[in-house]
């Protein structure tokens, strides 16, 4: 429990509590694979909402994007109808709409509690050379979850919840939707990550975060733990469930 822990005990506890990088990584990927089994449902159930932790954080997203992978990546967005104009951070809702339209999802990664889903647009005409084609610069469509955002991948035709705030329509016929009861959800379609995350300190499963570097992150600093690492500058992506 680290509600407690100061950061001097911390760093004079480290040279004895710290695991090695893949054994690390191994509780992480355990932690990821427990919660897709009892968080997440499968795909082409009724009303399959990815997510359902009611307060996700790091490993929550980060299972999330993976299990979205594989119905999005490539699915061109025809249009979008949002239905709760706060959720909507960046740009005003209307040009959110007008922006993200025909744009196709190219990939789909996690900064700190974000999905980062990178947009690529497709030439609306034939083009006669790639010579021909105009630079289109990628978009990136950012979603924080916050308390209790879910995303799904259903049918066109799957009824409308009550709580919907947010829905993409894809090329296949099928519809990305952004439940949230709570209505803290926010969602910024940017031309630069950094826009949105730039304050944000590293990522804890990056390879080039390592023991070394934590304590110098920390050699500077005094107080309690806890409160350290949930601050988003000085660490991405932790929050209370882990903190502890």
């Amino acid at each position: 429990n680290t509600s407690k822990c100061s950061i001097s005990a911390l760093a004079r506890s480290m040279s004895i509590a710290y695991k090695p990088t893949s054994r690390r990584l191994g509780i992480i990927a355990a932690i990821i694979s427990r919660s897709q089994h009892a968080h997440v449902r499968r795909l082409g159930t009724p009303a399959p909402h990815i997510g359902e932790l009611t307060m996700p954080e790091l490993p929550e997203v980060e299972t999330l994007v993976r299990r979205l992978r594989e119905p999005v990546i490539g699915r061109t967005i025809i249009n979008a109808a949002v239905k709760w104009p706060r959720t909507i951070g960046r740009p005003a809702p209307k040009e959110f709409v007008r922006q993200v339209r025909g744009y196709t999802i190219a990939s789909i990664n996690r900064r700190a509690k974000y999905l980062v889903f990178e947009l690529a647009q497709r030439p609306s005409t034939p083009l006669r050379s790639a010579q021909d084609a105009p630079a289109q610069p990628p978009l990136f469509l950012l979603i924080h979850l916050k308390m209790s955002g879910k995303l799904s991948v259903v049918n066109s035709d799957a009824p409308i919840l009550k709580h919907d705030r947010v829905i993409f329509d894809l090329d296949n016929g099928q519809q990305l939707r952004f439940n949230d009861i709570r209505k803290f959800g926010r969602m910024h379609l940017v031309p630069d990550v950094a826009d949105i995350t730039g304050a944000h300190g590293p990522e804890p499963l990056d390879r080039a975060f390592t023991l070394p570097l934590f304590r110098d992150l920390i050699k500077a600093r005094s107080g309690s733990i806890k409160p350290l690492l949930l601050n988003q500058r000085f660490l991405s992506g932790v929050g209370n469930i882990y903190a502890d």
